[in-house]
């Protein structure tokens, strides 16, 4: 976890959201990296939701939120004594955008968004 956390810290190219957590894309996983990390932001749900090029691919009850809600509940892996990270798969079917984030019970604690066809670099975050 170590070494594949230094990778990425040093590959922008890699990184296609910046917020709370920065969030990298590296072949068919998803990471989120977040340097200066205490125990408490990993307690909260992390939402995950993946749009694929061809809404087919989506089981048919998603069909009509035209996602793939993938949210999570993670503590993360211990990269450091300041560093954390999460690793989640993403599915083989073909993706158009990916939006993730993280919430409370009664707020957004953070979200970004990626838009395939833009490459990595061509983040929007809030």
């Amino acid at each position: 976890m170590r070494e594949m956390a230094s990778k990425l810290l040093t590959a922008p190219e890699k990184r296609i959201i910046r917020s709370v957590f920065d969030v990298y894309l590296d072949h068919n996983l998803l990471i989120y990296v977040k340097e200066d990390c205490r125990p408490v932001d990993t307690q909260e749900t992390f939402f995950l939701h993946i749009t694929p090029v061809d809404d087919r691919a989506l089981p048919e009850q998603r069909r009509q939120y035209g996602f793939d809600g993938r949210d999570f509940s993670h503590p993360g892996f211990r990269v450091d004594d300041t560093t954390c990270m999460l690793i989640r798969k993403l599915p083989d079917y073909p993706i158009r955008h990916i939006r993730t984030g993280q919430y409370t019970e009664k707020a957004q604690l953070w979200k970004g968004e990626f838009f395939m066809n833009r490459g990595a670099g061509g983040e929007r975050q809030r």
